[in-house]
């Protein structure tokens, strides 16, 4: 009996052994799984969406067969997929590239798409034919006081997508046009009738007279000169702009441009123009600054060649400085005139009455370091020179 119930006991006590090994060899089977599983998941990258497109400032009209470039950005900054796609609504008014390069193909309105992930965004482009120059039937009319004409214009390229004309004359007390381009003559003179567009002008001239003979002679005269197609001073108003087409009018009759605005002239001489590839805008601002007086000229685009900026009160000022964007500082220029200044360059320029302290900053800088070396060095032989003697 003795012996039976040991045997039991060993068996039981195998069996409780064996259990117990089971379920701590399960357990750490078990926390092996959840750690490498834990340590797996470590190298897995998080996924991060994009949730906007930001779209940098553009121009939202673009001449048939120029270009311009839209920049845009995914956000957040670290936005799994940073793809930028781009699509065009038509293709026949404007194409678009995978680097956001727009080109105007055909007058119209088009949209561009720009998309990242989900998200998608687009912008409205307007592409325009600007007008290359007026056609008048007449460069000149001859009328007596009471008398009318209506001058005939049309606008080229026949595609041009502003066709609107707008009429004025230079001395109403001699001739009058309405907004059809209906001429009165009022009384005896000479004056100019301009026909403008947006981007294009003519002029007419209109002689009133009484006399027949004083006519003919005034018509053969002009006929023989060749009358201009472009007035010599006209405002900024008029011309907001100088196109490549009015430049080579300019530079094939050798004549100047004067363009009036507030606080300034803007000459522009034929015999000058070297490219007439290179439009003007005609509007300077003028800012007062704690330096002078700055002036920002073409945009930053380049010149036609040299032309003449005329500011009303230079005469304050002593010198001329160009802001070079490299160096992020302003340039010293050599002006011979500072009241009729000679300028080949666009950029943005300032007046002042004296050199700009900041250019002088390193030499007195140098002379000043030098200055504290010498004191110290003084001081230091006064205070050890009880040590020359040992």
């Amino acid at each position: 009996m003795k012996f039976k119930l040991k045997n039991f006991f060993l068996i039981c006590s195998s069996f409780i052994t064996m259990t117990l090994l089971g379920c701590i060899t399960t357990v750490t089977a078990t926390e092996l799984d959840i750690s490498e599983i834990a340590e797996a998941s470590e190298f897995v990258e998080e996924q991060i969406d994009v949730t906007d497109i930001e779209i940098s400032d553009y121009e939202n009209t673009l001449e048939v067969g120029e270009t311009l470039t839209v920049s845009a950005t995914v956000l957040p900054s670290d936005a799994s997929d940073q793809t930028i796609s781009y699509s065009t609504s038509n293709s026949a008014i404007a194409t678009v590239s995978q680097t956001g390069e727009i080109k105007g193909k055909s007058a119209g309105n088009v949209k561009i798409y720009i998309s990242a992930g989900t998200i998608k965004k687009e912008i409205d482009i307007k592409v325009a034919v600007s007008a290359k120059g007026i056609n008048l039937n007449k460069n000149f009319i001859v009328l007596k006081p009471g008398q009318t004409h209506q001058i005939n214009a049309s606008i080229y390229p026949s595609d041009t997508t502003d066709k609107s004309i707008i009429y004025s004359v230079t001395d109403n007390s001699i001739a009058t046009v309405s907004n059809t381009g209906f001429v009165k003559a009022v009384a005896c003179g000479s004056t100019s009738v301009l026909v403008k567009n947006s981007n294009a002008i003519a002029s007419l001239t209109v002689i009133v007279s009484t006399d027949s003979s004083e006519s003919t002679e005034k018509t053969k005269e002009i006929s023989q000169k060749g009358e201009p197609t472009i007035p010599n001073s006209v405002s900024v108003q008029e011309y907001s702009s100088v196109s490549s087409d009015i430049l080579q009018q300019l530079y094939n009759s050798k004549t100047t441009l004067c363009v009036t605005g507030d606080g300034y002239t803007l000459k522009i001489d034929g015999n000058d123009i070297k490219n007439t590839n290179n439009p003007i805008k005609t509007d300077i601002y003028l800012t007062k600054t704690e330096d002078g007086l700055s002036f920002a000229l073409n945009d930053g685009k380049n010149l036609c060649g040299n032309i003449i900026v005329s500011i009303t009160d230079a005469e304050k000022y002593n010198y001329l400085y160009l802001y070079n964007e490299s160096e992020n500082k302003y340039i010293l220029l050599e002006c011979v005139d500072i009241e009729n200044i000679n300028i080949s360059t666009s950029g943005k320029y300032l007046l002042t009455t004296s050199n700009l302290t900041y250019l002088n900053i390193p030499w007195v800088i140098i002379f000043i370091s030098g200055g504290i070396l010498v004191i110290l060095f003084a001081v230091f032989i006064i205070l050890k020179h009880r040590y020359w003697f040992w």
